[in-house]
Parts: C-alpha cells; sequence; structure tokens
C-alpha cells in the first residue's frame, strides 16, 4: 500500500493490521503498490532441474509446508511437451502412532501454571524411533523440569525454550519401549481459551526431514484430559492483563545504560488481532509519547521507549506516567477505572 509519503510503500493497512489480498483489491488503483515475493516464508526459485540425472536436491534450508513448482514446455511445429505426471517420495515415520494429553487442561489467564505433558508413542520393530520432542505453543514457556519420567522412571532430559515453545532432548525412543509413558513437566502462563500444545516427534540424526505430529488423545489412562488444549478456568475481566517497566528509571545518555525501557504488557483471552497504543503522560495529565502503536492478540508483548516525544526529540528530566486504561472489555464486566502502571524518572 502507497502511503504518498514520497516512494513509501507498506504492508500494512491503514489500521496497522497486516494487508490481506481482498484489503489490497478494495484499494484504489493509485494506492495500490507493488507486489513482492514473500522473503520470509518462501525461498527463491531453485536452478532448472536436470531431469537426465534423474534427481535434484532442494534448496531449502529447513522443512517447509508447501513447494511450488513451475514447467515449461518449448513447442515446435510438429512436436509438443507432455507432462505425465510429479512424484513425491517420504520417508517412513519414525513411529507408528503417537498420542499425546496436557494436566491440568485448564488455568487461569495470566497466571503461572504447572503443567505435564503426557506423550505415549506405539512403534512396531521397523520403526527408526526418535530422540527429540518439539512442543509448538502460543503460551508463555516459564520453565521446564530437567528430569522427566519415562514408564515411571526419573530421566535427565536436554531442554531448551523458543519463542514458538520449547524442545526436550530425551534418550533414543526405540521399538523396545512402544507403550511407555513420557512425562515432561513445565511451568507456563496461557492467556488465551483453548490455548494449543502441539508435540512433533523428531529423530536428531536426520535433522532435514519433516517432524512427526502426535495426536491429540489419551495418553494416560489415569487421566481424563484427553487433550492438548488448555481452557480457562474463569473469564478474564479485563483484557490486559500485567504490565511491567524494565526500569524505573530512564537516562537517555548514550552511556549504555538505562538508554530505553522495555514495556512487557499481557494481552488476555482474544481471539482476533485488537488495536493497541501506549500512551506517555506527564504529571499535568498531557500526553506527550505514543509507543508501539500496531494491532496485538492473546499473549505477552513488549514495546521500547527511549524518551522522545511525538517529533522524536528528547523530553526534558522529569517524572512521567504509563497509565493501564483497559478500552477492550469482555461481556458483562464492570469498566476497570485506569490504573499508574508505571513511573518513569528522568534523571
Amino acid at each position: 500500500r502507497r502511503t504518498f509519503r514520497g516512494d513509501e510503500q507498506v504492508p500494512f493497512s491503514t489500521t496497522g493490521e497486516p494487508l490481506t489480498r481482498t484489503q489490497y483489491e478494495r484499494l484504489e488503483l493509485g494506492e495500490r503498490g507493488d507486489i513482492r515475493p514473500d522473503a520470509a516464508n518462501w525461498q527463491s526459485w531453485s536452478v532448472p532441474v536436470d531431469f537426465d540425472a534423474g534427481t535434484s536436491a532442494s534448496i531449502a534450508e529447513r522443512p517447509r509446508q508447501f513447494v511450488q513448482f513451475e514447467v515449461l514446455f518449448t513447442s515446435s511445429m510438429n512436436q509438443g511437451g507432455r507432462l505425465d505426471f510429479v512424484q513425491f517420495a517420504a520417508s517412513a515415520p519414525l513411529v507408528s502412532r503417537a498420542v499425546a494429553e496436557i494436566e491440568p487442561n485448564w488455568a487461569t489467564a495470566g497466571e503461572a501454571t504447572a503443567f505435564v505433558y503426557k506423550l505415549k508413542p506405539q512403534l512396531e520393530p521397523e520403526d527408526r524411533g526418535f530422540d527429540s520432542i518439539a512442543i509448538q505453543t502460543p503460551a508463555r514457556v516459564l520453565s521446564l523440569d530437567p528430569v522427566g519420567r519415562i514408564d515411571g522412571r526419573e530421566v535427565p532430559f536436554v531442554t531448551e525454550i523458543s519463542a514458538s515453545g520449547f524442545g526436550v532432548q530425551i534418550p533414543h525412543f526405540g521399538p523396545q519401549q512402544t507403550g511407555e509413558l513420557i512425562e515432561i513437566a513445565f511451568q507456563a502462563k496461557v492467556f488465551a481459551y483453548a490455548t494449543p500444545f502441539f508435540a512433533r516427534l523428531i529423530d536428531s540424526t536426520i535433522p532435514f526431514e519433516i517432524a512427526q505430529p502426535a495426536l491429540e488423545g489419551n495418553a494416560n489412562e489415569g487421566n481424563e484430559s484427553s487433550t492438548v488444549r488448555v481452557s480457562l478456568n474463569t473469564l478474564p475481566r479485563r483484557a490486559l492483563g500485567s504490565l511491567r517497566l524494565s526500569a524505573s528509571v530512564l537516562t537517555p545518555n548514550s552511556d549504555g545504560a538505562n538508554d530505553v525501557v522495555q514495556i512487557e504488557y499481557e494481552v488476555l483471552n482474544l481471539t482476533e488481532h485488537t488495536p493497541v497504543k501506549i500512551e506517555i503522560y506527564d504529571l499535568v495529565g498531557r500526553r506527550v509519547a505514543v509507543v508501539g502503536a500496531g494491532s496485538a492478540t492473546s499473549g505477552a508483548h513488549s514495546a521500547w521507549w527511549d524518551e522522545s516525544g511525538p517529533n522524536g526529540d528528547l523530553l526534558a528530566p522529569g517524572i512521567y506516567l504509563l497509565p493501564a486504561r483497559n478500552r477492550q472489555r469482555h461481556p458483562h464486566a464492570p469498566h476497570p477505572a485506569p490504573v499508574v502502571a508505571g513511573v518513569l524518572d528522568n534523571v
């Protein structure tokens, strides 16, 4: 979308949301910008395939969900090209079947909760097995227990927390262990109803193979969860959860200490992106800065402020307020009063 500020083009709508194809087609012809390749999710075209060689290596640096082919034909008056079929070869699954569930399958929005992820794989003698488990979730994972359980035995795990969930490396799980229950203990914050925790099994010796997903089901007969989704035990009264500042003193003098402040906030139980605006006020009540204007959905978010005002100039030393106003309310929730969530003292 053209903003008409020089040659600037942005992939967002006027409300700050990602520009969809439908929104793009509704723009006036003069407003429509260039259509560019999605470099974040797609790679460029490979070199032409040598059919005489029989095979061609993939250029993808990681597993991809989609692949696109372009077939070019050259013809003459007496000859034409024809494509009979395209064949894909897939490797065998790591296990015959794996079911997973999480316990408990409920939590309070925005509060740290202890969970146990339970996974039961079924393997045939010819199955390869796995040694790693990746859990993908929009929840905020706080900690992982380095000691898990396999068939009731305590086993040390190698754990890693990432922005998209967490990973656990275990001793190789092979056909001789079929039906044994794997239990992973961790703490996390969930922010929305039916938050998923999807598991995928990985064999680290073949890193370029597609990870095998586990099915949602009854992994432990003693547990009635049978789901990998966590519900909320109560409806949040506010869409805005906790709000924290990385520091209470801001000194933007380029010395590397407290030059900027990080504003961390949590959004609770929203089903779609909602406009978010962070406003800074002085003690007189005048708005002096707007930080991180855009949109957000349920989860943990952050923004940064370097004490600059609307024109980019540094504000005068003083005390500034960050009031927490919850303009997005849930049905039947009372209107909350503004709360001073942070005080920034500039010295």
